[in-house]
């Protein structure tokens, strides 16, 4: 459903893959080394003819994705399976240089409590990916069950999703944010690490707004392609 680079690039390999020799992919400085200036590398990322993955501690004696491994379940399968899986909706947003950029994300989900880390994925093939492999900090926004139309909205053509001046602003650290959202986050990017056919984006949550006018607010949830509002389940 799904529709940021420090300066100086570092590379990594890893240990020799027993036909093929690992090539290094550019990764980037995790958020600690960017506030301390140093340039220490995090994310090992290498390429192996069939797949491109990376990782942040290799595990010891694995040196080929399991995706290459072992063969996976053909793409109709694997959409069918998960379209069974409810999942909260959040649209992302982040300033490109050239203007605002956002889409609608499923992905997202919390990673660590300290330090509070969170995530989303977002297919190469998206419009929104070189904003996001260059940003340094976005907003992800929680939608209730009233935004079905922010949803939509943010997953049709990038020309649309801001051409409404009404229903955004920005934050005085320049993100756009959208109004009436019962819950945002701005995250600082951590790290990127290519996965399969999309991009894992690792973020550190720096500010969480919660709309006090909005605590009753249902979440929108997506399951089996279509939105849905949250019932609670009767004891």
């Amino acid at each position: 459903m799904v529709d940021g680079t420090v300066a100086g690039p570092v590379t990594s390999t890893v240990a020799e893959h027993p036909a093929t020799e690992p090539v290094p992919i550019t990764s980037r400085t995790t958020l600690r080394d960017r506030l301390s200036g140093r340039q220490t590398l995090q994310v090992v990322s290498f390429q192996i003819p069939g797949a491109v993955f990376g990782r942040s501690h290799p595990v010891p004696g694995r040196s080929v994705a399991a995706s290459v491994r072992a063969p996976g379940i053909r793409v109709e399968q694997y959409r069918s399976a998960l379209r069974r899986h409810p999942a909260g909706v959040t649209i992302v947003t982040l300033e490109s240089g050239s203007g605002p950029v956002g889409f609608t994300a499923t992905s997202f989900t919390s990673l660590s409590l300290d330090p509070p880390l969170v995530s989303f994925n977002v297919t190469d093939t998206s419009s929104s990916i070189d904003a996001v492999r260059s940003a340094e900090s976005l907003v992800i926004h929680l939608l209730g069950e009233h935004q079905q139309h922010l949803a939509r909205r943010f997953a049709r053509s990038a020309a649309e999703r801001f051409s409404d001046e009404s229903m955004w602003t920005r934050l005085e650290t320049g993100e756009p944010v959208l109004h009436g959202t019962p819950v945002r986050l701005r995250v600082v990017v951590d790290r990127l690490i290519p996965l399969g056919d999309s991009t894992l984006v690792v973020g550190c949550v720096v500010h969480a707004h919660e709309d006090p006018a909005d605590e009753s607010r249902i979440p929108l949830l997506y399951y089996e392609g279509a939105y849905h509002r949250l019932v609670a389940a009767e004891e």
